[in-house]
């Protein structure tokens, strides 16, 4: 199952309790997700699509990790891809990359993004394909 959410000006979090995301999430066959221009979202529970394998995140300022113990993301996921979201791009150190042993795709795009230094074992064991662009800001 394939669900995308574009340019939902008002979301903030994603109720599970209610609705399409109530529905989607106790099905439990959510596979890929895409969140776009979402600029009022500030948590996603990562947590409740377990099957999710690719999660594709973008222009979703507000959006942050979750607070601790609320867990990562899930041992399905094999491509995630992120742009323009610093609040959760600034939490990488918690994003616990080494422990996604099914990740093999990981793509970064942002102006202000600063990778942090993996060495030491900190990406995922079976990464293929790391693609990471630092974005000129259209005021230049």
């Amino acid at each position: 199952m394939r669900l995308r959410l574009e340019k939902c000006s008002n979301l903030e979090r994603l109720d599970v309790g209610s609705g399409c995301i109530g529905a989607v999430t106790s099905s439990s066959s959510l596979e890929d997700l895409g969140i776009e221009n979402c600029p009022k979202l500030v948590s996603f529970p990562f947590t409740l699509f377990p099957s999710l394998v690719k999660l594709s995140l973008w222009v979703c300022p507000q959006l942050e990790w979750p607070k601790e113990g609320s867990g990562g993301f899930p041992s399905s996921l094999k491509e995630f891809e992120i742009g323009n979201c610093p609040g959760l791009l600034a939490c990488q150190n918690k994003w616990d990359l080494h422990a996604c042993t099914s990740l093999t795709d990981l793509r970064i795009q942002d102006e202000s993004f600063e990778f942090v230094d993996y060495k030491g074992g900190l990406l995922p064991p079976n990464l293929k394909k790391l693609n990471y662009k630092e974005v000129v800001p259209s005021s230049l």
